[in-house]
């Protein structure tokens, strides 16, 4: 679905067309009973009015329903002096509307119909008919009124306050409900018609009314702000407060999701890609054929990367200024919103990008946050792109330099520049040289020499949905964009906030719009000549052996697997009442995500139902998480008091009836165009962490869903959890980390073991953290606290992962394996090579059945909520093919064991029957391991590596090089064992003589 600019004010109202058609009476007893608990002062101003009327208006093929009274039409008629009179002329009589609702009813739609034909048609009619100028895009209209509204109450706010805000000051504004939320602007003319503020629906939001001293006042909180109305009468106070509730009570986004997430669960379709060859040639293509809608969010984003490679003559219009400029001059709008790096750490250089992007076309627009006058800590990491609000990628692949790779992973590449695959700086290794100047990226090399000093590979996953899905990464977008420009950009907001959640584009009828390629689940195919290497492996990733070759293209052949300080001392009432309802929302949803399920043989494969039968570890875990996060001590937290005839009200208050009926969401079928359909086979919910600075949500309301989905899915994990991650940094390594992963991973291998039953946890960590700098140079400062927590986590300072199995397992690799990956090769020259194999996926896998993927890494930066922003997705395919454990055959989830199997037949160079099964053989993948390993040492001796345990070592062990021994068949795949006594006896962390000392300890955690 479409989200639309909101500088979208039309010149002159399209009535063509349009009807009234009368809907029904309703007794005005009835009627004000739909409004929970509002007392018998209430039911006394309007007890003169027997009935409300109801009708249908129709325009332009869309229709919402309007209410009124017989005296807003005798009203109406008194301001109008050229139309038939219904009350004067005694058309309808008072008899009437007290016996015969249905002839007044009749009477009442004949006049407005009657109205409506005059041309021009007066300003009272349409204001009558709540028609304005206000675009609201294809979203469902509940109700349009002017309101009275208090100044202040956002819950982050980094600008200068303005004068009103202090004094709240109030101002009649024009307010909208939608289907999406709550939005307001000046007016409802042309001139004054921009949306000035959006406050979407969500499972925060709440609604205050009913304090007698302020009778027609009433209070609304969503995630972001809260606001304080005044109805300028008590009909529009009562229809706003009808409104409001039903268009509550109909949105899915009200609910308690599960992992505490802002999105539902939702049918869809879902493709893996490995590393960013394909990922980066498909996103290009989609983009292509982008009709309306772009929106990315990036940490980096570099104007000059290259969509496909290698570059040469075909391929240099992919280049993704190119691409945005040739998009934005056929009028679809691009919206991009980048972190604004602090300059004195990194050199993303955000201002080259953000000038050179805007100066291509007007339809571009770029956004920066946070504010870094004062440096901030913490930073927008998510990587996300959205297409016409139907297809969405996302993972942990930026677009810009030094990402794109391919499955081989070569360290060199070609001198002919019609050939090369990374040009300019993109051939780089942030080891030796990290990114400087990044804007004149063909007069710098980062390296001197392509064809003999090599690069850092670079392995990651990403991921491409399709489906309503999307519309929830659109609903993230929205809220990032607006919260961006109200913090950053305020005097522009007019021009640049969004609103809009619904589009044509979204019909059932659309395809999807590339082809759905082969290659799921097969390796990448190799790069052009000039970058082969005569590895046994390159040859291996081609083809798969003849005695597997069934087994495989089984799984191939349907390959779409996949300030409010001062709001007046009269509000004080509505304070009082905070506290409770809060706390029991608040229970209430970590009661679900305590009650998820332990998934057994038997289990059901959907999300939703993995909820009910109690898991005491995680249990515990969730509540430390809410005792890290501070959720009970909200100070805006409070009670229900029915005494006072005041209301909370909030999404569980309402009945909501029988079970909504299932919409229409996308599926991808394979064949040259991709339909969509409503059958997606897979169950994808998004999943975020967001807070007050990120988005502008209220302290309280931190999320920190991917965190609890984490802990969720490893509690109950049944055979197997395989983990790829940039940084593993979790509680085990102290109290200064505050993540519960470690913890998590621990009471499940505790279990398993008391049980006696075959558990096993892969994990794949880079060999360094991808740093600048040697161990033995005082530019390693980072590098070594990084490496510093990483081994507090895993196997060192007393409370470390492996330390405490030890405490009850002999050995825990029977348990638990960390591996890291390592390329080589030959330069021009002849010499043999070698470099890390740097891993940035983000990445787990449970049982071949669960999968989270995104931009979180395993550390507190990502997981907490309140820290750096994050997104991914929770995948779990309907589609089960036959599987794997321990020798035992067992239904898995396509998505998920063919994204497993593929990575396992990529890092260990095995073939498919040999990944099959992780726990049958994880003796071949630790023997493969190992042996690379030794090849590594003996050949190379690089580091990392256990034989260096001290720096001086280092100077002594890498003089040991056997380089002549070097053959490249001798290797197996890229994987090799995690060096656990690498530096051990070193103090790998800052010295206070260092610069980076002055950074807070959680910068690094």
């Amino acid at each position: 679905m479409q989200l639309l600019r909101q500088k979208s004010v039309m010149n002159s109202l399209n009535l063509d067309g349009m009807q009234v058609r009368a809907n029904k009476y309703q007794p005005t007893v009835d009627y004000l009973r739909e409004i929970p608990n509002l007392g018998d002062y209430y039911y006394k101003k309007i007890c003169n009015e027997n009935y409300v009327y109801y009708f249908d208006v129709l325009l332009q093929s869309r229709t919402y329903t309007i209410r009124r009274t017989v005296k807003e039409f005798q009203n109406l008629e008194k301001q109008l002096s050229d139309i038939w009179y219904l009350f004067r002329e005694k058309e309808i009589k008072k008899e009437d509307t007290v016996h015969n609702p249905q002839i007044v009813l009749d009477n009442l739609t004949k006049y407005l119909n009657q109205a409506i034909q005059q041309f021009p048609i007066p300003e009272k009619i349409l204001e009558f008919l709540e028609i304005s100028y206000v675009k609201i895009g294809h979203s469902q209209k509940f109700k349009e009124a002017f309101f009275m509204k208090q100044a202040g109450g956002r819950f982050s706010d980094s600008r200068c306050k303005r004068c009103g805000t202090f004094w709240a000051k109030w101002d009649k504004r024009y307010f909208i409900i939608t289907s999406e939320g709550v939005m307001y602007s000046k007016g409802s003319k042309p001139e004054n018609c921009t949306i000035r503020e959006v406050m979407t629906f969500d499972n925060t939001f709440k609604v205050f009314y009913g304090d007698e001293k302020n009778s027609k006042q009433i209070v609304i909180q969503g995630s972001t702000r809260r606001i304080v109305l005044r109805a300028l009468n008590y009909r529009v106070y009562f229809d706003f407060l009808y409104c409001l509730l039903k268009a509550l009570k109909e949105c899915i986004y009200n609910q308690i999701h599960p992992f505490d997430s802002f999105s539902p669960t939702r049918n869809g379709n879902c493709k893996w890609y490995i590393d960013g060859q394909n990922y980066y040639k498909e996103l290009y293509e989609e983009l292509q054929l982008a009709k309306e809608s772009i929106y990315i969010t990036d940490w980096w984003l570099s104007p000059e990367f290259y969509f496909k490679r290698p570059v040469g003559r075909d391929n240099k219009e992919t280049r993704l200024d190119l691409l945005l400029k040739r998009k934005g001059d056929e009028g679809v709008q691009i919206l991009i919103i980048l972190y604004n790096e602090p300059r004195i750490a990194l050199n993303n250089d955000s201002d080259h990008t953000k000038q050179h992007l805007e100066s291509l076309s007007q339809n571009i627009k770029v956004l920066k946050h946070p504010s870094q006058k004062i440096p901030f800590l913490f930073s927008h990491h998510e990587k996300m792109v959205i297409i016409d609000s139907i297809t969405g990628f996302m993972g942990g692949l930026d677009l810009c330099f030094g990402r794109m790779d391919t499955q081989q992973h070569h360290l060199f590449d070609s001198d002919d520049i019609e050939y090369q695959f990374w040009p300019g700086i993109d051939f780089s290794n942030s080891r030796v040289k990290d990114f400087y100047d990044v804007k004149n990226q063909y007069e710098n090399c980062l390296l001197p020499d392509k064809r003999e000093c090599p690069r850092m590979p670079w392995h990651d996953v990403a991921i491409k949905v399709g489906g309503e899905v999307v519309i929830d990464m659109s609903r993230h977008f929205v809220q990032y964009w607006n919260f961006v420009t109200l913090n950053l950009e305020f005097k522009q907001r007019d021009d640049q906030l969004l609103h809009q959640f619904t589009s044509p584009l979204s019909s059932s009828n659309l395809k999807f719009h590339s082809e759905d390629h082969d290659g799921y689940f097969q390796l990448e195919e190799d790069i052009p000549s000039p970058l082969k290497s005569n590895s046994k492996t390159d040859k291996e990733n081609k083809i798969i052996s003849e005695d597997n070759q069934n087994q495989y293209s089984n799984l191939q052949n349907d390959s779409s697997n996949q300030n409010q300080s001062q709001q007046g001392k009269q509000h004080d009432s509505f304070k009082e009442i905070d506290v409770q309802a809060k706390i029991r929302a608040r229970s209430q949803q970590f009661e679900l995500e305590m009650n998820f399920q332990k998934l057994n043989s038997q289990r059901s494969n959907s999300l939703n139902d993995c909820k009910f039968e109690a898991n005491k570890q995680i249990k515990q875990l969730i509540k430390k998480i809410k005792e890290t996060t501070n959720l009970e001590k909200d100070q805006e937290e409070y009670f229900y008091v029915r005494k006072k005839k005041i209301t909370h009200y909030n999404r569980n208050d309402l009945d909501l009836g029988q079970e909504e009926e299932k919409q229409k969401v996308p599926h991808i079928y394979r064949n040259t165009m991709v339909q969509f359909r409503t059958d997606g086979h897979c169950e994808i919910q998004m999943l975020r962490s967001a807070s007050n600075w990120s988005i502008g949500l209220n302290p309280s309301n931190t999320e920190q869903s991917i965190q609890i989905a984490y802990l969720n899915i490893i509690s109950s994990a049944e055979h197997h959890i395989y983990i790829e991650n940039q940084f593993f940094i979790s509680d085990s390594a102290g109290s200064t980390v505050r993540n519960q992963i470690s913890t998590a991973i621990i009471n499940r291998i505790k279990q398993a073991h008391m049980c006696k039953k075959k558990f096993k946890v892969t994990v794949f960590l880079p060999l360094l953290p991808g740093f600048e700098g040697e161990i033995n140079d005082g530019k390693s400062a980072v590098l070594k606290v990084q490496l510093y927590w990483e081994y507090q986590t895993i196997c060192r300072g007393g409370t470390s992962l492996l330390e405490q199995l030890k405490e009850f397992i002999d050995d825990p690799s029977e348990y638990i394996e960390f591996y890291s990956l390592r390329s080589h090769g030959v330069s021009k020259s002849g010499k043999p090579c070698t470099e890390i194999l740097y891993i940035h996926s983000k990445l787990i896998i449970v049982d071949d059945t669960f999968v989270i993927v995104g931009s979180a890494n395993i550390n507190d930066r990502s997981l907490m909520g309140d820290r750096d922003s994050e997104i991914a997705m929770i995948i779990n395919d309907k589609i089960m093919i036959e599987g794997k454990m321990d020798g035992q055959s067992i239904k898995v989830n396509k998505f998920a064991h063919t994204l497993r199997t593929s990575l396992y037949m990529e890092h260990f160079g095995i073939t498919y029957s040999q990944a099959q099964d992780p726990i049958l053989n994880q003796w071949l993948c630790r023997g493969i391991a190992k042996k690379n390993t030794d090849l590594f040492r003996t050949i190379f001796a690089c580091y990392p590596d256990d034989n260096i345990e001290t720096i001086d070592q280092w100077k002594d062990f890498q003089t040991k090089t056997n380089l002549d021994k070097y053959d490249a068949n001798e290797f197996q795949g890229h994987a090799v064992q995690f060096p656990f006594k690498f530096l051990e006896k070193e103090n790998l962390k800052i010295k206070i003589y260092q610069k980076e000392f002055l950074c807070p300890e959680i910068n690094f955690t």
